[in-house]
């Protein structure tokens, strides 16, 4: 991807961002992934366009490398592919429910843009404070530790986070479906903080509802 064949989508979609806005003395990294990664970039009305991306967690910021500079991508219906995950902005409850945030979700469902129900993952990145040196110990820098997070989409709603009680789980669900959803996690002995038996509840929804 280059500028001059592409400046009208570089005008409506990024924008520039400084050099060196990483903070240092931090162990670990806020990126998913450091280095920059061959992507696939899906923009609306647009034929798709490769180039290389990395997503910042901590700022919730794409990032495009375009020849010599990096951009974000600001447009909430850019869709990126990094190694056929598909990435998206959304709008979501934030933990208090009071108001919505703005980030980006792993998209885990395949085919999910027809789907009456999609399970997402949303990456975190918490920074924790270092420790001073003290007798007998020596200093320890902050360092960034990882908190994923699973959420439900149910078609033309907001993500909502995937509640670990199982009580307030099926609570989520349409109200006409949550015994059915209820019965069959029993009978299966499923949890909803385990991704493989979050994966067969979506699964189940969408092939009975």
């Amino acid at each position: 991807m280059n500028r001059d064949d592409n400046e009208e989508i570089m005008n409506s979609y990024l924008k520039g961002i400084a050099k060196n806005e990483t903070p240092t003395g931090v162990k670990g990294s806020p990126y998913l992934e450091s280095e920059f990664q061959q992507a696939k970039l899906i923009f609306p009305e647009n034929e798709p366009l490769p180039a290389p991306v990395r997503y910042d967690v901590v700022k919730e910021e794409m990032q495009v490398q375009i020849e010599e500079g990096s951009y974000r991508i600001l447009h909430p219906g850019v869709v990126v592919e990094i190694d056929n995950h598909p990435y998206k902005m959304m709008s979501y409850k934030g933990d208090d429910s009071m108001f919505d945030l703005l980030g980006y979700f792993e998209i885990l469902s395949p085919n999910y843009e027809s789907l009456d129900l999609v399970l997402l993952k949303k990456h975190k990145k918490d920074m924790r404070r270092g420790k001073a040196a003290a007798a007998m110990q020596k200093a320890t820098p902050p360092r960034y530790v990882d908190k994923d997070y699973y959420y439900l989409m149910f078609k033309d709603s907001k993500p909502v986070l995937a509640e670990r009680s199982r009580k307030k789980f099926i609570q989520l669900f349409p109200e006409a479906h949550q015994q059915q959803v209820q019965q069959y996690m029993k009978d299966n002995k499923l949890k909803s903080k385990n991704l493989n038996d979050l994966q067969s509840i979506v699964n189940y929804y969408n092939t009975t509802f």
